[in-house]
């Protein structure tokens, strides 16, 4: 976030984005138009995902030097280790550009209003979700959302860095603002009825993985996820994401860390291979 009458950007996604998802930034940026002075680029954070952006903000060389980084308080403890230098879990390895990592200038509890121009926008906090650190941006005289990750249009959601609960406890707290427009973290820009559709695919994906983790008791996350019938998700991208989070619902389940290497190497394992991914 600039100065007020500049910019405002409240820290960056912290995972790789399909491409369409430029389209639905500009989509959005149409529909909240902007006096020249005074543009916004919300890009709402989640500063948990492990890997080579873990415990920091990003923050793009574009949004320049003076640029400050706001993040939820759990994603403010640590800048981590070089970015970078991802596990080999992916290919291609993401080539994220070039960007810095710093810890957060402000962090955000619960919520926080940012008045730029005329304009109001709210930053928001949702508790452990996607992440233990996510944000999102809220326009409420344009009802306009900008989710960060915790909604993935059209594809599988990824909440092994935060709660299955959480998420789902998350989708519901969205609803309740009733967005006019979804400017979700991977996928279109969602109007109209496609908001509901979309927040109910994600309420039946988390109960079906809530569902797997509860019959698969005595079952190793991998064996549960080769036992699962997907059915409507089957066809999603990113479908080995159910590996990654049926790992956090076991260890919600016995109140331990989740161990990611083992996460990463039964999702590459019941893959086949490595990840796909995309910048």
């Amino acid at each position: 976030m600039q100065h007020p009458q500049r910019l405002v950007d409240a820290g960056r996604e912290q995972e790789p984005r399909h491409e369409q998802d430029t389209e639905g930034d500009q989509c959005a940026q149409n529909r909240v138009e902007s006096r020249p002075h005074a543009p916004i680029h919300p890009h709402p954070t989640s500063t948990g995902d492990p890997g080579c952006r873990t415990g920091a903000n990003p923050v793009p060389s574009r949004s320049g030097g003076d640029a400050q980084a706001l993040s939820a308080p759990r994603a403010g403890t640590s800048v981590g280790s070089g970015h970078g230098r991802c596990p080999p879990f992916w290919q291609p390895v993401p080539d994220w550009g070039p960007v810095v990592r710093r810890l957060p200038d402000v962090t955000v509890a619960s919520t926080l209003t940012l008045h730029v121009g005329e304009r109001e926008v709210e930053l928001m906090h949702p508790g452990p979700a996607h992440t233990t650190g996510d944000l999102i941006a809220w326009l409420p005289a344009e009802r306009v959302l900008f989710s960060g990750d915790l909604v993935f249009a059209g594809l599988t959601p990824l909440v092994f860095m935060g709660s299955v609960t959480g998420a789902l406890r998350a989708i519901d707290w969205l609803a309740g603002l009733e967005p006019a427009v979804v400017v979700p973290g991977h996928g279109p820009v969602l109007t109209g009825d496609d908001i509901g559709r979309v927040f109910d695919e994600h309420r039946r994906y988390y109960r079906l993985v809530q569902r797997i983790a509860d019959e698969g008791r005595g079952l190793s996350p991998l064996d549960a996820a080769r036992q699962a019938e997907l059915g409507e998700f089957a066809g999603w991208a990113d479908a080995e994401r159910l590996v990654l989070n049926l790992h956090r619902a076991y260890a919600d389940r016995a109140g331990t860390d989740i161990d990611l290497i083992a996460a990463f190497t039964d999702a590459t394992t019941w893959l086949g291979g490595p990840m796909s991914t995309s910048v």
